[in-house]
């Protein structure tokens, strides 16, 4: 009797060993994932702020590219890398008269696939805006561009009366273009966020 309670109570005791070293496994196992998620979440806060604020740069920048065909760029420092006249010809067109136009292939501005793609090599590989923020390189990308809201608009009021077409009823905006934003760490090409925008000028 005694030598199996003795049993007994072993086999309770290396269940119990058992259980508590799994308990501390599973916290050891959380607190770990938890530090890497942590971590990453840290990173992808970093790459989303770069990109923002290569967005917020590329915002007042695009008015004046567009205005002008050649702008001097050299006094945004952030700024390493732009293609200016196909930037240019973006802003001024609709995507698919980009090729059409003269400059298109003049200025070695890439075919239309490339010029319109959202994928993450293209954008690197094909941007019209490169910026350096902090440890980010930043690569902003019109794919397309398409009109805005420059005709003259009638709206019908319910009580049946018309308003004037010349009635300002909202900003005139001839363009509505999309940006890929792809915000990418320097020498860790895993650390990256890429977003999507439009932009109204």
């Amino acid at each position: 009797m005694i030598k199996s309670k003795k049993g007994i109570a072993l086999i309770i005791a290396l269940i119990l060993s058992v259980v508590s070293l799994m308990l501390i496994g599973m916290v050891l196992y959380i607190s770990t994932q938890y530090t890497q998620l942590s971590g990453r979440l840290k990173l992808y806060v970093s790459a989303l702020s770069a990109a923002n604020g290569a967005y917020n740069i590329t915002k007042t920048v695009l008015p004046s590219i567009k205005q002008k065909s050649s702008f001097d760029l050299s006094n945004i420092s952030p700024l390493v890398g732009s293609r200016e006249k196909c930037l240019h010809i973006k802003l001024t067109r609709l995507t698919q008269d980009w090729p059409a136009y003269s400059d298109w292939n003049y200025n070695n501005c890439p075919n239309i696939t490339k010029a319109t793609s959202t994928n993450d090599d293209d954008i690197i590989n094909y941007y019209d805006l490169k910026y350096k923020l902090g440890n980010y390189y930043v690569f902003v990308k019109i794919v397309s561009s398409s009109l805005g809201n420059t005709f003259p608009r009638t709206l019908q009021l319910s009580s049946g009366g018309v308003t004037s077409h010349n009635e300002k009823l909202s900003p005139t905006l001839p363009y509505l273009y999309r940006l890929e934003i792809l915000s990418e760490r320097i020498g860790n090409s895993k650390d990256k966020v890429h977003i999507s925008a439009l932009f109204a000028y």
